[in-house]
């Protein structure tokens, strides 16, 4: 599927759960920003399209960074994980993750943070995810740049 293609679907599927929430439409795009660079992973080739609006932050990055699709009919899905920002910390920490642009993550959260309003329900989740990577900062910066697929 092309990435034209993708972002139209997804960012369709993300409109019609406007009525719900609008924040879809603003987390797609955001994350269209960050996470579908040609030289780095792409989110876009992990999320279906109706998960890659919608999935909470540390869920989608979870995802992100162990490469594994969402399956809801898999019982060691990383849904079901019970502290996943220890999940995420772990496997940032203990894996190379050479694809993955780290700067991208890091601009991502800190943008998101400041575009939600304290008073949003994912509010809460957004910050905590902000509050793990940015004390990571320097050591995920330091892993930029080493890899590339061009």
């Amino acid at each position: 599927m092309s990435n034209a293609f993708y972002y139209e679907e997804m960012m369709e599927y993300s409109q019609g759960l406007a009525c719900i929430n609008d924040r879809y439409i603003h987390q797609g795009n955001l994350r269209w920003k960050y996470f579908e660079s040609n030289e780095y992973r792409k989110l876009s080739d992990i999320l279906p399209i109706e998960d890659y609006s919608t999935y909470i932050d540390v869920y989608m990055l979870a995802h992100y960074i162990t490469g594994i699709i969402p399956d809801p009919y898999d019982e060691d899905d990383i849904a079901d994980i019970e502290d996943i920002y220890a999940f995420v910390s772990d496997y940032i920490r203990n894996n190379e993750l050479e694809d993955i642009h780290w700067e991208s993550i890091i601009n991502y959260s800190a943008e998101h943070k400041e575009a939600t309003d304290e008073q949003d329900t994912e509010y809460d989740g957004i910050e905590r995810l902000y509050n793990l990577i940015i004390p990571m900062k320097d050591e995920l910066l330091n892993r930029t740049d080493t890899f590339c697929l061009y």
